[in-house]
C-alpha cells in the first residue's frame, strides 16, 4: 500500500492579519458585550507603539498547528489572487505545509482581519472583511 501523501490537510479559511497595539482611549459603551469600547477620532492619525502582520483563519492555524507536531500537511482554502493572498501562501510554505490545494482568485482580494489592543487592558477589538467565497 502507498504511503498517503499527508497526514492531515485542513480545510478553512485562511486570512492575512493585522496586530495593531497602542494607547487608544477606552470609555464605557453599554451596547459592547464587554461594557466598553476603544474609541478612534475621527479624521486623525494614530500612532501604535507595535504592528505586525501574520496569518491566521482556521485553516491556516490548524495547518499551522499540524505541521509543527511533525504532520505531513496540507490545506485546501481560497484566497484571493493578491499580495496578501501570496503572502499567506508563502508564509504557509515556509511552515512546510503543501498549498497546492488552496484557491487562487481574481476577486475579491484575500479575507483580512485588523486586531487593535491597548496594553492597559488584555482585550482587543477586531475589524474584519470575509469577502472570499466559502468553497471549501
Amino acid at each position: 500500500m502507498a504511503k498517503p501523501k499527508y497526514d492531515v490537510v485542513a480545510i478553512g479559511s485562511a486570512t492575512r492579519d493585522a496586530f495593531f497595539k497602542g494607547d487608544f482611549k477606552i470609555i464605557r459603551y453599554a451596547a459592547a458585550p464587554s461594557g466598553r469600547a476603544l474609541v478612534f477620532p475621527f479624521g486623525e492619525k494614530l500612532e501604535v507603539k507595535k504592528a505586525y502582520f501574520t496569518i491566521g483563519g482556521n485553516g491556516a492555524n490548524t495547518s499551522v498547528t499540524f505541521a509543527r507536531q511533525g504532520f505531513r500537511t496540507g490545506i485546501a482554502s481560497s484566497v484571493g489572487n493578491d499580495v496578501s493572498g501570496e503572502e499567506i501562501r508563502r508564509r504557509l510554505r515556509r511552515e512546510s505545509i503543501n498549498t497546492a490545494n488552496i484557491i487562487m482568485t481574481a476577486h475579491p482580494p484575500a479575507d483580512m482581519k485588523m486586531r487593535f489592543s491597548t496594553p492597559r487592558i488584555i482585550s482587543r477589538s477586531i475589524f474584519q472583511n470575509h469577502l472570499m467565497p466559502r468553497r471549501c
